[in-house]
Formats: C-alpha cells, structure tokens, sequence
C-alpha cells in the first residue's frame, strides 16, 4: 500500500469533492483556486440555472460529511463555496 503525501491527497480530495458536486450539479462550473484567508485550496463552485441559495443547499448537502472529515480527520486545507452565477 502507498503512502500519499499530503500534496497528493489534498489532490485527490479534491477531485473527489469535484465528483460528487458534478454528480449532483451536472451544470455546475468548479474553479480550483489557492487562497489565504483562510490559506488552502478553494472549490469555487457556480450553476447559471439555480438560484445561489438553492445551489449552497445542495452542494453543501452534498459535500458536508467528507469535506468535514477531509478538514478535521485528515487536516487538509479545503473549501467549497458556492458563489452567485455570472
């Protein structure tokens, strides 16, 4: 078994985090970015056809449980925002 190194997993999490947002979101447009307030990896996730609250609805019913665990278990640095569609 291999060992991934903390780049590699937050890497992985994050493509992770993208399916199951796409899953549920076919629509939605996920921008990856690097940000410092906090300092992490940012899922900025939009969707033209959905108002903004029903979008953070779903996607935070979505990612709640493993982007919980990813950021208290395994202390990666990652954030989902669902933003207002432009």
């Amino acid at each position: 078994m291999t060992t991934l190194t903390k780049r590699e997993r937050e890497k992985e999490a994050v493509h992770e985090l993208e399916d199951l947002i796409r899953r549920e979101v076919p629509g939605a447009s996920v921008n990856v970015v690097k940000g410092s307030e906090p300092p992490g990896t940012y899922l900025e996730v939009s969707e033209v056809t959905r108002d903004y609250d029903e979008l953070f609805d779903v996607v935070m019913s979505v990612v709640r449980q493993p982007l919980s665990r990813m950021q208290n278990e395994e202390r990666l640095r990652i954030y989902v925002m669902p933003l207002h569609a432009a």
